[in-house]
């Protein structure tokens, strides 16, 4: 992966739950963005929630879930951010409106 692409696997009870992937410009050349994957691996009435923060503006870039999707599910959403732009982002498991925790924010860019 380059360096504006980072993730991880999320586990609990031993079980792999979820993951998240951020991937700066992920088609070489492609002039679609960068983009949050978050994926749901079980089907247990929770949802795993992705959000994004410039670092230079706190503004919350991206925002997504798969709340309401059968797992497995996938959710995706893509935002063209300057080349080198920092964001840090983070994903947390929620069932209705409880957040059951969050990850530390991970740092990347653009």
């Amino acid at each position: 992966m380059d360096s504006g692409t980072r993730g991880f696997q999320l586990h609990h009870d031993r079980s792999n739950i979820g993951a998240i992937r951020w991937s700066a410009d992920p088609l070489l050349g492609s002039w679609t963005g960068d983009s949050l994957y978050v994926w749901d691996k079980k089907s247990d009435g929770y949802y795993i929630v992705g959000p994004v923060k410039q670092v230079s503006t706190g503004k919350t870039v991206i925002d997504i879930n798969t709340k309401g999707k059968t797992a497995p599910s996938e959710a995706k959403k893509t935002k063209n951010l300057k080349e080198g732009t920092k964001i840090k982002f983070r994903a947390c498991v929620k069932k209705g409106s409880t957040n059951h925790g969050c990850t530390s924010w991970y740092s990347t860019k653009a």
